[in-house]
């Protein structure tokens, strides 16, 4: 971009326009590329959300499911392994997972504990955090059952924050699918190239175009890192 505006202000002072004109047009350039920079540096990214405990457990019929839930960017980052832009291609019908066990510590009997999950296949388009690449698929499970949930939709894209359990202890928890965040901040819909609202402890804001977004959290989580390394 930055050779392609320095040849067309050499253009232009070369060219035969009357000198008002030659200056008026380097202005023109100049203010364009000015705007462009400050658009791209207009953070994306929501300042400290207020209801931040606000949300009730997840009651998915067997037990009680608690999440934690983040009053910015910065701190969902921390918890998070991968952070990508992906497409819904398939959703499964609900399924038992387990997703714990109980010991009885006088007998040594273990009771698996399993609860009802949805899960989907995102085919991956961008990656920003993590170790997937484009094109990989993914599942993704969220808890079934009586759920404050709202659950993906075939076809629709997202901004997925994710967690895995694939270093557990438990072989059980390193098999299972990854997992969003939390319900309410681990995915946000892009509808037609731009963030859409999803919900009051949404950290990015509405209305972002997709590429914007990309190219700013990249840069966050490198600043990120940075920061952390200090």
């Amino acid at each position: 971009m930055g050779s392609k505006i320095k040849n067309a202000i050499k253009l232009i002072i070369k060219s035969n326009v009357y000198k008002p004109m030659k200056i008026l047009a380097v202005i023109f350039i100049v203010l364009v590329i000015i705007s462009t920079i400050v658009y791209n540096n207009k953070t994306i990214f929501t300042s400290e959300l207020s209801k931040v405990n606000s949300y009730p457990d997840i009651n998915t019929g067997n037990s009680q499911i608690s999440y934690s839930t983040y009053d910015n960017y910065d701190k969902a980052d921390k918890i998070v392994a991968t952070i990508i832009t992906g497409t819904v291609i398939k959703v499964y019908p609900v399924e038992l997972i387990k997703d714990g066990e109980i010991t009885n510590f006088t007998t040594g009997e273990v009771t698996p504990v399993n609860n009802p999950y949805i899960v989907s296949d995102i085919k991956v388009d961008k990656v920003m955090k993590g170790n997937y690449k484009t094109g990989d698929i993914i599942k993704v499970k969220q808890a079934a059952g009586n759920t404050a949930s709202i659950f993906f939709k075939l076809a629709n894209k997202y901004l997925f924050f994710l967690v895995d359990y694939h270093d557990a202890t438990y072989s059980w928890a390193s098999e299972a699918p990854v997992s969003v965040i939390n319900p309410f901040q681990g995915s946000i819909p892009i509808t037609k190239g731009k963030v859409e609202k999803f919900g009051d402890l949404q950290f990015i804001k509405a209305g972002v175009s997709e590429k914007k977004l990309i190219t700013q959290v990249k840069r966050k989580i490198l600043k990120l890192k940075i920061s952390n390394k200090k």
